[in-house]
């Protein structure tokens, strides 16, 4: 694509156009005038790190490298001058754009893990405390808390990985600096995303809660110790998504933290071997995404609870739960009001499987803005499937499961009432089968455009 020669488009609408490709698209754009290098480079150089992780096995010592190199070039002289009298060895050539300005997400195991491969590869002699690692780090984070005015993502996910420093005994606190750095109190009056692991202590939660109250999404595994957390779920005014993992967890605090933020929540996920009582959805009435995966749900009194909760503004239910009771999920459903488009329903051992039938008829009679469905049709139900497909004529993607069962005799009566819009269809791949036959008209008869999946009989 030539640009017009004379025209010039406002900045905001390159970005716009930019933001849709992908990153060997935006390097070569670079190439093309300096108004299409300046909206790439913005683009490439807000969250960097992520590169590193799109194909992890290509070239990644040579990205990291890079990508340091570069935000070493940004500092200033001064304080280039005190690294390499610190034995530091780096040039001090200025690049051709200030790139810590653009930066937008802010990975520190990744900037941490980055800076000690770089230090690796000059073959720096590292003093036993590991001095010039941190003080490098110190000086970048510094740099983008005065430079990146758009900087409001914050990432702890993972351990710093110190192979590289061999005499440099490692822990947290060598992220906690970031905590201690000047300005850091107005950055974080700005963070609107918060990511953490295992290893992020409470302590730090708590101090977190302190400077930030506009965070809003929260992505955080763990494995104990709620008390940080609340605290910081407890201190925020604008929570919309909430994302958790963890093992063997009792989490009442924390869902009770989250019934408080019901005007403002949106999405919630909770993933592991968790204990959550199935109750937390009362006030959330208006959650748009619901997850709940390998969690364990109890059910604290009315067992009929879900008929008295309305989720009319729920658009994606995804459930991948043990030993539950149907029926719950069954009244949660009829009580959206047609507004789900995306449900994924999987439950191992159901306490109350005679209600597995009930359950798709309901999907059937009561989602007719159905998108993408994930569910398990039992045998005795199986010709239903052609009445979902008339009620459901929004359908794109569809996954059924099942038990051993010939199709054979219902894949051609799908043909007709097959939504329009159907672009991925898997019809109980492995269990259901159909014959050799039947399965070549049927992909004659319907568009060579949507992706079938059929197990062939033999």
């Amino acid at each position: 694509m030539v640009e017009m020669v004379g025209f010039n488009f406002p900045s905001e609408i390159y970005q716009n156009i930019f933001e849709n490709l992908d990153t060997k698209s935006l390097s070569s754009s670079i190439l093309v005038n300096r108004v299409w290098c300046l909206n790439s480079i913005k683009i490439l150089w807000k969250d960097p790190f992520s590169v590193l992780h799109e194909n992890p096995s290509s070239n990644f010592q040579l990205r990291t490298l890079s990508i340091i190199q570069t935000y070493i070039y940004c500092l200033s002289d001064e304080i280039k001058s005190q690294l390499i009298l610190d034995k530091v060895p780096i040039d001090k050539l200025r690049p051709t754009f200030e790139y810590t300005s653009f930066l937008c997400v802010l990975h520190l195991p990744d900037l941490y893990n980055s800076i000690g491969s770089w230090l690796a590869q000059y073959h720096i002699n590292i003093r036993r405390d590991g001095f010039q690692h941190k003080l490098l780090m110190k000086e970048l984070c510094k740099l983008f808390l005065i430079q990146c005015k758009e900087l409001k993502a914050l990432d702890f996910s993972g351990v710093p990985n110190i192979r590289h420093l061999i005499h440099h005994k490692n822990n947290i606190r060598d992220y906690e600096i970031f905590f201690e750095l000047p300005g850091v109190i107005s950055y974080f009056k700005n963070l609107q995303y918060f990511r953490c692991k295992d290893d992020f202590p409470s302590r730090m939660l708590i101090s977190l809660a302190s400077l930030a109250n506009n965070i809003f999404t929260l992505d955080i595994t763990r494995k104990k110790d709620n008390e940080g957390l609340v605290e910081l779920i407890n201190t925020q005014e604008n929570l919309r998504h909430f994302k958790f993992k963890t093992y063997k967890m009792n989490l009442l605090q924390v869902v009770r933290e989250l019934q408080k933020k019901s005007s403002t929540l949106r999405k919630v996920k909770f993933n592991g071997g968790c204990s959550i009582p199935l109750d937390f959805l009362y006030q959330l009435t208006k959650l748009e995404k619901l997850s709940l995966h390998n969690s364990q749900m109890t059910v604290n009194g009315n067992v009929d609870l879900f008929k008295t909760i309305y989720l009319n503004n729920l658009i994606e239910l995804k459930i991948s739960l043990e030993d539950q009771f149907v029926q719950h999920y069954i009244s949660l459903i009829q009580n959206t009001k047609g507004s789900l488009k995306v449900i994924k329903m999987i439950f191992k051992n159901p306490k109350d499987p005679k209600n597995l039938p009930l359950l798709f008829k309901t999907i059937m009679n009561c989602c007719p803005n159905l998108i993408n469905i994930h569910i398990y049709i039992p045998n005795k139900i199986i010709f239903e499937i052609l009445n979902f497909f008339r009620k459901c004529p929004l359908l794109e993607i569809v996954i059924f499961t099942g038990d051993n069962l010939d199709i054979s005799n219902i894949l051609l009566k799908i043909v007709p009432v097959l939504p329009y819009k159907m672009k991925t269809l898997n019809l109980g791949f492995p269990t259901w089968e159909a014959s050799t036959k039947t399965i070549d008209e049927f992909r004659a008869k319907v568009s060579s455009t949507i992706d079938i999946t059929i197990m062939q009989k033999f």
